[in-house]
């Protein structure tokens, strides 16, 4: 049901609702509000009626639960439960433009998830889940249960036993040798989670990378991302050129065009004065816009912006960095998540979730990193395959305890609101500058 349908049934049981952009808030129009909800589910409580045209409800599911608490809290009573209700949004329905071809668990299961993470979180407001099949059939309240990850066991197990292989992985003499001759603090070796690949990084921006079957020789090439989460589609080629260019003595590398040099043991010399460049450029030149959340990432990673929970010190996992493999639904065929930094207090590992506005929709986008942080921390703790992996002599973590937070750049604007909102799922806030 789209959102049009839904206001349509609504006039027919005289019920009042608000089905309109709030510029405030930043709620999309399709995120219907009621104040009361008595002529549609019963009980006088807030609701909010997700439709199939809710905007990114197959890519971010559960987004719309979050923008839901934000708007319990903007109004003017004390809330201490209300009730979200999904509109079929997997079911066939030819005249809707929604993503009705997905499988209804790939939709819903996230959104189960944030409710018991909410139900159980520390601030006492609870939700009601339920779905609205068609106009007048209305499902009882949805049960919370964890997912048994059943569908996917085997290849968690598999994800597990790469990480595993990854763990013995030591760092080949090429990288090694490039790492010395580069001599900067800025410049690292991360190893992708399947282990096949050596990436190195410029302030989490990729500068080279080493096949791990094939490690006498190495490729040159600024932008492409950890396990091809996200790559600079744009800026990075031209900057690499220039500096690339003007290096003199190259080593045998062309630098006449924006093409991966591959080089060897012998081309180290010339391969570090390029990226010692690069470093500058990261620093303070033109790269430093570039891919600005990986450099936030790496600049946490190696403790320049140190994270504080509990009035505890977050540290990395790993030594060599990876951005780490989840699920949020349990269909078969599902897809990677991958969380941006696993870390650790003790023996407690942290999900955290890095955001760096560039868009213009801030708000959103910093509410997506609160959906993501307890999907994150959620599947950590429940995916019992993965648990052992964890629980080794080489980590020494406790999985079914971990916890979530969200970390964003500090910006000229209150987000408190956010901050609350983290608060009602468990989920720590922090703003920093760097």
């Amino acid at each position: 049901m789209r959102t049009d349908e839904i206001t349509t049934w609504l006039v027919r049981r005289n019920q009042d609702y608000v089905a309109k952009r709030d510029g405030k808030l930043h709620l999309s129009k399709r995120l219907v509000r009621l104040k009361d909800g008595t002529n549609v589910i019963g009980k006088k409580l807030p609701t909010v009626i997700v439709g199939c045209d809710y905007p990114d409800i197959k890519s971010h599911p559960g987004d719309a639960l979050v923008a839901a608490v934000r708007w319990v809290h903007s109004l003017d009573r004390d809330c201490s439960r209300f009730a979200l209700v999904l509109a079929n949004p997997w079911e066939e329905n030819s005249k809707s433009k929604g993503p009705n071809n997905k499988k209804k668990d790939e939709i819903l299961t996230p959104f189960k998830t944030l409710a018991r993470a909410l139900n159980d979180g520390p601030t006492g407001l609870e939700v009601e889940l339920l779905l609205l099949h068609r106009p007048g059939k209305l499902s009882p309240p949805q049960s919370l249960q964890n997912p048994t990850w059943d569908t996917n066991k085997d290849k968690l197990t598999r994800w597990k036993k790469r990480l595993e292989h990854r763990s013995k992985n030591s760092l080949p003499k090429l990288a090694a040798h490039l790492k010395d001759a580069v001599d900067h603090n800025s410049f690292r070796w991360y190893l992708a989670s399947n282990g096949k690949e050596w990436s190195g990084r410029v302030e989490g921006l990729q500068v080279c990378s080493i096949d791990t079957k094939k490690d006498s020789q190495g490729i040159l090439a600024v932008g492409k991302s950890l396990d091809d989460k996200q790559g600079c589609k744009k800026g990075p080629s031209h900057e690499f050129c220039k500096i690339l260019s003007g290096v003199q003595d190259a080593r045998g590398l062309r630098g006449d065009s924006w093409v991966e040099e591959r080089f060897t043991d012998k081309d180290v010399d010339g391969v570090a004065e390029v990226i010692r460049e690069l470093s500058t450029s990261r620093a303070v030149g033109d790269l430093r816009k570039m891919d600005k959340e990986h450099h936030l990432e790496a600049r946490i990673l190696r403790h320049k912006v140190p994270l504080l929970a509990r009035r505890q010190s977050l540290s990395a996992v790993s030594d060599n960095p990876f951005q780490f493999p989840t699920l949020w639904h349990d269909e078969d065929g599902s897809r990677p998540r991958y969380l941006d930094a696993l870390m650790k207090s003790g023996d407690t590992p942290w999900a955290v979730e890095i955001k760096v506005n560039s868009s213009g929709s801030l708000i959103p986008y910093y509410s997506h990193g609160i959906t993501q942080a307890v999907l994150y921390r959620e599947f950590i703790r429940t995916a019992l395959p993965f648990h052992r992996w964890f629980q080794d002599k080489e980590r020494g973590l406790k999985p079914d305890e971990c916890e979530g937070m969200v970390v964003v750049e500090e910006v000229d604007y209150d987000l408190s609101e956010l901050r609350k909102t983290a608060h009602c799922f468990g989920i720590e806030w922090q703003e920093v500058r760097y």
